[in-house]
């Protein structure tokens, strides 16, 4: 888990996700904290072994903590934050220990990670996909009759 817990002490990394904390500190709905980063790596990590997905720990937990850094500059510009969040992964890709078939995996899940009408082709993406839209308690949420979320994707039951 090295580039994991590279990134985990990064300055940069810590400064966006408290920006993003910040930004987000009014929100009554899920945020986008370094709490439901780890769920998602965590879930998705489950689903890779259920699925057997070869892919590496360490990769799926950098996914997963940097598939949302976007939100912190979504609205400043009309672009998605998956936009966003893919072009910050790239910046910290640069500096990590990830061959270019890694790095490509962990841009794609990331630009689709948003899209669940959209489903994502490739396996791990997939994965990635399932377990962000999983990681949200929206049974016990207090916000749950405010959300713009349709019923149907609303997660009723704890699967992960």
């Amino acid at each position: 888990m090295k580039n994991t817990n590279y990134l985990l002490t990064h300055d940069s990394f810590q400064k966006l996700v408290k920006d993003l904390a910040d930004q987000e500190s009014e929100r009554i709905f899920c945020k986008h904290s370094l709490q439901h980063f780890i769920d998602v790596a965590r879930i998705c990590y489950i689903h890779c072994l259920e699925d057997q997905i070869p892919v590496d720990k360490d990769l799926v937990y950098v996914t997963a903590l940097l598939h949302d850094l976007g939100r912190s500059l979504s609205g400043t510009d009309g672009k998605d934050h998956h936009l966003h969040s893919q072009e910050i992964a790239q910046s910290f890709l640069q500096e990590m220990n990830f061959n270019p078939e890694q790095q490509a995996l962990i841009l794609q899940a990331i630009s689709q990670h948003r899209h669940t009408q959209e489903i994502a082709t490739d396996p791990f993406a997939r994965a990635f996909q399932l377990a962000d839209k999983e990681a949200r308690l929206c049974f016990q949420c207090p916000a749950y009759d405010l959300c713009y979320w349709p019923e149907e994707r609303k997660n009723q039951v704890l699967k992960y």
